[in-house]
């Protein structure tokens, strides 16, 4: 930029022994611009890393409260599954003695016919043998 104006200046030694030189007044002006500068770059760095570390809460946070309502909703399902498998064992429990109701009646009915077919057999041998 507009920085330092050097200067050539010759001492005894001629062109040889010339020395660069500058003035000290444009010494301190830049040494104060740079330092502003930097002043500058420190407080956006430290509103930067601020503005991190809330964000690095915010995330922190929400994880927590992601992995709480994971767990509340897997609590949840999991009752819901219990409630079902409980639904469902009852109405297993209730078709096994329906079943059992059935079985029993189909061997009564199958052991009256039997007697049934047993009865006629003896009313046809004795209408045989009336005869």
């Amino acid at each position: 930029g507009g920085g330092l104006k050097a200067k050539k200046v010759y001492g005894s030694g001629g062109q040889k022994g010339a020395k660069t030189m500058v003035l000290l007044e444009d010494v301190h002006n830049q040494l104060s611009k740079e330092r502003s500068n930097y002043e500058r770059l420190m407080v956006q760095m430290l509103q930067s890393s601020f503005d991190l570390q809330e964000r690095e809460d915010e995330v922190a946070s929400l994880r927590k409260l992601l992995t709480s309502t994971s767990k509340i909703s897997a609590k949840r399902e999991r009752g819901d599954d219990q409630k079902v498998l409980l639904q469902l064992s009852r109405k297993l429990e209730t078709l096994l003695v329906d079943n059992e109701d059935l079985r029993e009646q189909n061997e009564k009915l199958f052991k009256d016919a039997q007697n049934g077919e047993t009865e006629h057999a003896k009313e046809t041998h004795l209408n045989k043998s009336e005869m």
